[in-house]
């Protein structure tokens, strides 16, 4: 259903950011879906040309994410052949959505875009630890 909504995130951005938000909120929590950074990864497009800001808010808070889990995921449906992942693998496959967006992310809106690429680096950078704290 995510990426019907991101599809027509122009007809209701209020409700589509407060989503995106409470996504991002989940992070790392049992709340959180496997798949749920994935799918925002695949729809950053349509969050970039309809809110730049709330864009860079995703990078930030994705890059700065480390998804450690190593709990199985399953990868498509297939019953004859099933595939399997982790969620670390997944998160990964997040980040690499992200980093395949950013195109568009600079020709449509380059601030923001520039200001995301600082974000995301910083992100990348800070030691992670179990009391580590966003912002903190």
């Amino acid at each position: 259903m995510f990426p019907v909504l991101m599809k027509f995130y122009s007809s209701d951005p209020p409700s589509n950011k407060q989503l995106i938000q409470e996504l991002l909120g989940r992070f790392g929590s049992l709340a959180s879906g496997p798949n749920e950074a994935y799918w925002l990864a695949h729809e950053i497009k349509s969050v970039i040309l309809n809110d730049p800001t709330l864009a860079v808010e995703v990078y930030k808070r994705t890059f700065a994410h480390k998804e450690t889990s190593e709990e199985k995921t399953s990868l498509g449906g297939s019953i004859v052949m099933p595939l399997i992942s982790t969620r670390r693998q997944d998160f990964s496959s997040a980040l690499y959505g992200l980093e395949m967006g950013f195109q568009t992310f600079l020709e449509r809106a380059p601030v923001e875009a520039a200001i995301a690429a600082v974000e995301s680096v910083n992100g990348e950078a800070r030691p992670r630890t179990p009391h580590h704290r966003q912002g903190g």
